[in-house]
C-alpha cells in the first residue's frame, strides 16, 4: 500500500467515524513509519491517542460502515 492508499483508508475511516459519532468529537489520524498509523480522539477535554496497523484500521471500518447501513436500514 502505498502513501496515497494509506492517506485514502484514513481519510475513509475518519469520515465513516464522524458519520457514526458525530462530529462533536475531533479525530485525527496520522501516517507513521512502518505500516502505523497514529489515531488521536478528543471527547470533550479528554485527548486519546493510540497506535494501530493497517489491518486494525480496515476492521473497525468495516464495523462502522455496518453501524452506518443499520442506522440507514431503521
Amino acid at each position: 500500500m502505498d502513501n496515497r492508499d494509506r492517506h485514502n483508508l484514513a481519510d475513509a475511516y475518519m469520515s465513516a467515524w464522524h458519520a457514526v459519532k458525530g462530529s462533536h468529537d475531533r479525530m485525527v489520524i496520522n501516517l507513521e513509519p512502518n505500516g502505523w498509523y497514529e489515531i488521536i480522539q478528543t471527547i470533550g477535554s479528554t485527548r486519546m491517542a493510540r497506535r494501530v496497523r493497517c489491518a486494525a484500521l480496515l476492521s473497525g471500518l468495516a464495523a462502522l460502515a455496518a453501524q452506518l447501513e443499520s442506522a440507514q436500514c431503521e
